[in-house]
């Protein structure tokens, strides 16, 4: 028998054990105990429903390739089967549109992306700058399409859009926050309430001018008053889907304690383990679909904090969608009517020229890289070569140069590697490269314009792209053909004024520039040049020209005609066919591509351009250097000078 004690300490030790237990057995969400549950994230998907180089992938078939919406999809339900027992949010932080022609065919009544990603089961989607790439009226149209008015459609938002009223956006379906319950299904005691607010950085909406009439109010405003009205909502967690690139994110997380989480997009960069800012962790999922991210989190409700878990299971930031990855069916199967509508409408664009996206047009030796992208580089020089020739085939007289905006070039010109068709590109790989915007007749594609410069303003321009570059990033350096030119982009910026964070610009980063014309002669710019040269260019890129010389008086050019008269109106210069059509950017690439002479394929074979000799970076000493030098050097004399005043 027992002894009594014993007896007391071992029904001690037994209820212990039976308290612990339950604690061990209790739903996740009981008093103190961690809520957990994952984050599933993409950005910038650009409409790249298929793989790239298009001619290595087939659906159904192991590949090479990476990304894909049928792939995407594919992954997203392998990952939530693999966590059945926790609430799954998938959420998107902007451009899912503009970039691929399938974004084309939403000029056709259609909205492919959004269907799609609403058929893969997003719960949020905040709007980029490219959303706008069509103008808002269109948007509006498009999310109408998408049929996102449905209650248990995405939620789209976009909390810092000022939308005038009257205006179709004013009854669309775009909100300016949205919190979600989850735990409900879970058996959890209690739900989390997760509040979404959707953010347009100032990086961003730099390049949105077509979202006008709509405008943008403040990002970092915006998002401390949305955070405000969440927490006054009692929502636990507050997440931030951003379009403004890693440093706006890092800006916003220094400025605004109240969000848990940033989601972020725009800058296109793959970050493999969260970046943490005061505290608040920031993911992005490259773009593309080359990636999902996946953030496994950890709401503890005694002390309201939240974690990061990932690195408990060794569980990836970011999880590649490539080749070998599974695909979903009924995606496979809706993008290939979409592909029916794609090739259909690029027939009817080009009058029959061009039916196929899919099918060979040219080949290559290797890669043409678009990077790096505040550099000349050699898809720079393909395109702005193009565009010289349709210059010269439309006007029928010399084109002295080309320019286009870094960011009109979207990235590299991969060939092919097999299947027989081994350094072949389709036309489908250069429209992702170069068929962004539309143009004033409403047709996909920014049109080209012919515009005549004096030899000073084109000195000017060339001084307008390295300050834009320097102030906000690669995507105005300008690329170029015919030109050769030395810089200096260190001399852009003399300083940057503290507290109003405005720089000031030294006007004194271009060194020199020669025009080279087709025969070898060069003639050299100077400051005093009135000489007229005919320059071809991107509409929208040279749309932004009255904006630097408002902000940049002494860097105002004017547009204008073979008489030296400015143009009353840029789309004076548009240039345009026989029967009056705008010649397009993407169509001027995709001749010339095809212009070149057949290879060991039969096929056009692309010489790739030098890359070197246009854009020619020459290190100096800074410019602000000798001032402070001159400064400290007066400085010594003068103390040289006191003292011996002194010991008289």
């Amino acid at each position: 028998m027992v002894p009594h004690h014993r007896q007391r300490i071992w029904l001690r030790c037994l209820l212990f054990s039976l308290v612990l237990m339950a604690l061990i057995s209790a739903p996740a969400s009981a008093a103190g105990a961690e809520m957990r549950f994952t984050i599933l994230h993409t950005n910038d998907e650009h409409s790249a429903l298929w793989p790239g180089p298009a001619l290595d992938y087939a659906p159904g078939r192991a590949d090479t390739t990476t990304g894909g919406f049928a792939r995407l999809a594919g992954v997203l339900e392998r990952e939530r089967d693999a966590r059945s027992g926790q609430p799954v949010l998938t959420v998107n932080a902007g451009d899912f549109f503009s970039g691929s022609p399938f974004s084309w065919v939403a000029l056709e009544g259609m909205a492919p992306e959004l269907t799609l990603m609403d058929q893969m089961g997003y719960d949020v989607i905040t709007v980029g700058n490219h959303e706008w790439d069509f103008g808002p009226e269109f948007l509006a149209q498009y999310l109408d399409a998408a049929g996102v008015s449905r209650p248990d459609a995405p939620a789209i938002l976009a909390t810092n859009a000022v939308i005038p009223a009257g205006h179709p956006m004013e009854s669309s379906v775009v909100r300016e926050t949205h919190v979600l319950e989850i735990g409900a299904d879970h058996g959890w005691e209690r739900t989390l309430r997760i509040g979404f607010m959707g953010i347009l950085g100032d990086a961003a909406i730099t390049v949105a001018p077509e979202a006008a009439p709509v405008t943008f109010s403040d990002p970092v405003d915006s998002a401390r008053e949305a955070a405000a009205r969440l927490r006054e909502d009692g929502v636990d967690i507050v997440i931030a889907l951003t379009h403004s690139g890693v440093e706006g994110d890092r800006r916003l997380a220094r400025q605004v304690e109240d969000i848990d989480l940033i989601v972020g997009g725009h800058s296109h960069t793959p970050l493999f383990e969260p970046e943490l800012v005061s505290g608040i962790p920031i993911v992005q999922a490259g773009s593309r679909t080359e990636y999902l991210g996946c953030v496994e989190l950890a709401y503890d409700p005694a002390t309201g904090g939240i974690g990061l878990v990932n690195d408990e299971g060794d569980i990836p930031y970011l999880i590649p969608v490539g080749g070998a990855d599974p695909e979903c069916p009924d995606t496979v199967e809706a993008i290939a009517g979409y592909a029916d509508a794609l090739n259909s409408y690029l027939g009817r664009l080009t009058n029959g020229d061009y039916v196929d996206a899919f099918a060979p047009l040219a080949s290559l030796d290797e890669p043409l890289l678009a990077t790096p992208e505040e550099r000349e580089h050699a898809m720079g020089n393909l395109v702005t070569d193009a565009f010289r020739d349709a210059g010269e085939r439309i006007l029928g007289e010399e084109v002295h140069m080309a320019f286009q905006a870094s960011g009109q070039i979207r990235g590299d010109l991969r060939p092919a590697g097999g299947d027989g068709v081994e350094g072949a590109i389709a036309i489908y790989d250069l429209l992702e490269q170069v068929g962004l915007g539309r143009g004033p007749d409403l047709h996909p594609g920014a049109p080209l314009v012919g515009m005549y410069f004096t030899g000073a303003d084109v000195l000017k321009l060339l001084e307008i792209s390295q300050i834009l570059n320097e102030v906000l990033g690669h995507s105005f350096f300008l690329q170029v053909s015919g030109l050769r030119v030395e810089y200096d982009p260190q001399r852009a910026i003399l300083l940057w004024l503290p507290i109003v964070d405005l720089p000031v610009p030294t006007y004194r980063s271009v060194l020199g520039a020669e025009v080279v014309d087709a025969r070898g002669s060069v003639e050299t710019l100077s400051a005093s040049d009135e000489d007229l040269y005919l320059v071809v260019g991107d509409f929208y890129v040279a749309s932004f020209l009255p904006q630097v010389g408002g902000m940049l008086p002494r860097l105002d050019v004017i547009p204008r005609d073979v008489d030296g008269v400015p143009l009353a109106d840029l789309e004076d210069g548009i240039l345009r066919d026989s029967d009056g059509n705008e010649t397009k950017a993407w169509r001027a690439v995709v001749d010339y591509a095809a212009s070149f002479d057949p290879g060991p394929t039969g096929l056009p074979h692309i010489v790739a351009p030098e890359v070197g000799d246009r854009l020619v970076y020459r290190g100096t000493m800074p410019i602000i250097l000798p001032p402070i030098l001159g400064l400290l050097a007066v400085s010594a004399i003068a103390l040289v000078a006191f003292r011996r005043f002194r010991r008289r």
